[in-house]
């Protein structure tokens, strides 16, 4: 019961993430703190300490090859400080990855991180915006991963 009381929290507050990033592109740090300990508690719940600490292990480091990544990217073609870097990639955007860690283990994250990619690509020629909600597009992934291994 508390497994699925967890679930609920998480996917409550990835929708909170979500629609407060398409409305205002922005992230109320009060959400990102409850979808922290949220994250937090189910992944200790369903995998344990043991495994939760693997998969915050081997995200971080995921997580900080593709924004060493990306930096470079980004200053080997503009040949700008970070100013453009966090005009492109949000703050929010990469603490809500970071939140998403400990739920999803490294195949499961980087297929979320991909999908994620995708749908705002699709988001950015359907709606030809030039900023992306990728937090809110990773949270509606998210809860669909989420959602899926609620059922499966």
């Amino acid at each position: 019961m508390l497994v699925i009381a967890g679930h609920i929290a998480i996917c409550v507050t990835f929708a909170a993430i979500a629609a407060s990033d398409f409305r205002s592109r922005s992230i109320s740090v009060l959400w990102l703190f409850l979808a922290g300990i949220s994250a937090l508690l189910l992944a200790f719940f369903i995998y344990g300490w043991e495994r939760m600490l693997h998969n915050i292990i081997t995200g971080g480091i995921l997580l900080a090859f593709v924004n060493a990544c990306c930096l470079i990217y980004f200053k080997a073609k503009y040949g700008r400080d970070s100013a453009y870097v966090n005009s492109a990639i949000g703050l929010g955007d990469i603490v809500f990855l970071a939140i998403c860690i400990p739920l999803f283990n490294c195949d499961r994250f980087v297929w979320m991180m991909v999908a994620s990619s995708a749908m705002g690509l699709l988001y950015a020629l359907c709606f030809r915006s030039d900023s992306i909600p990728l937090a809110g597009i990773s949270a509606l992934v998210s809860m669909a991963i989420i959602i899926i291994e609620i059922f499966k």
